[in-house]
């Protein structure tokens, strides 16, 4: 399945609600996430949107639980650059605003996308043009926030084997244009506004135990060799972790960890993101599908924070909210993901699934 928007309704619906019952249950416990995160040497946190930021429950979660925050849509480039040359910030600089005022790093959003360009960019781009169109583009959003963005997921989701492209590779615009060479010139751009922050490639389904994940896995390996390789600069692998829960199962995750080790071999970091969780074929009853949502949590983080290159958990989004999605037939199912939050703004199974997990991680393990 790949995702499509979210159902906005839902969300502008939760964040109506009154937000004090979330400060109340917060400021009762013994010791909160974000505090515990930074004890185990781990970032934790949300992407998260401006409106919900205008949302006291989300700053209340944001504030007390998060040590790390991320853009929901606000750097994409549709948003940044409507137009061939002209840039606006101003929904970037709410965020950062948001992020200094509460000692918040940012992770920030994909530079170079590959699934979701304006329509512009297919107009202007040519063979000739397409890698000054790329590189400004990049050396524009790293230099204006260079030192307040920790990192940047500079490429997203590249792989897609169903392109049948022979490196396994997604056939996207910028592929068309340039090659395997625009995520060089992606790279080297950011790398060069900033020498300082962490750079990092984001890629989906790779974390479950189907033969697609394990397919995807080896392409993306040999991908991330092929950095190395040709001196590419990249320090982290951003894991997206959209998980779905079913009726007493959990996945095998051997084949995850496998990809782990050789990843870490590759010198690179690993953040989970995207983390959510569909919940949509549990039990209706909500004690039930609660703790089935907590138990897939629990169990997918006990095991990626095993390993020692893990120093970062990203929630897709702060609160719990229904969602459409298009299957592989191409036909739009209404489905519900869970989160940390739910659409009241109450702490879930899944946050206190994130806690135990964090917890648990040893401290040695990075």
């Amino acid at each position: 399945m790949r995702r499509r928007d979210l159902l906005a309704g839902s969300i502008a619906t939760a964040l109506c609600s009154p937000a004090k019952p979330l400060r109340d249950v917060f400021s009762g416990q013994s010791e909160n996430l974000r505090s515990l995160a930074s004890a185990k040497a781990i970032f934790v946190g949300s992407e998260v949107s401006n409106q919900q930021l205008r949302n006291p429950a989300v700053t209340t979660f944001a504030s007390t639980e998060c040590n790390i925050l991320a853009p929901e849509n606000q750097m994409q480039w549709e948003l940044v650059q409507p137009e061939p040359g002209r840039y606006d910030f101003a929904a970037m600089d709410e965020l950062m605003a948001f992020a200094k005022s509460n000692s918040l790093p940012v992770h920030g959003g994909t530079l170079c996308q590959n699934l979701a360009l304006p329509a512009w960019v297919a107009k202007e781009a040519t063979t000739d043009n397409a890698a000054e169109l790329l590189q400004e583009h990049v050396h524009a959003m790293v230099s204006r926030y260079q030192g307040r963005v920790q990192s940047w997921n500079v490429v997203s989701n590249a792989v897609e084997p169903s392109d049948h492209r022979d490196d396994g590779m997604r056939n996207s615009p910028w592929m068309k244009l340039l090659g395997l060479r625009y995520i060089a010139i992606a790279f080297r751009a950011a790398a060069e506004a900033d020498h300082r922050t962490i750079l990092t490639y984001s890629e989906r389904g790779l974390v479950d135990d189907s033969e697609n994940s394990h397919h995807r896995r080896l392409i993306t390996l040999g991908f991330l060799r092929w950095f190395r390789t040709n001196h590419i600069p990249i320090h982290a692998l951003a894991l997206e972790s959209h998980l779905w829960a079913r009726y007493d199962y959990l996945p095998d995750w051997s084949g995850l960890l496998a990809f782990l080790r050789e990843v870490e071999k590759l010198e690179l970091q690993i953040f989970v993101t995207g983390l959510d969780i569909d919940d949509t074929d549990l039990s209706t009853r909500p004690e039930k599908r609660d703790k089935q949502v907590a138990e897939l949590c629990k169990d997918y983080l006990d095991t990626v924070l095993k390993h020692r290159g893990v120093t970062a958990v990203l929630t897709s989004q702060p609160v719990s909210h229904a969602a459409e999605i298009v299957n592989d037939f191409g036909q739009t199912e209404k489905r519900h993901i869970a989160g940390p939050l739910s659409e009241d703004f109450r702490p879930t199974s899944f946050l206190s699934a994130m806690n135990e997990a964090v917890q648990k991680r040893r401290t040695t393990a990075r």
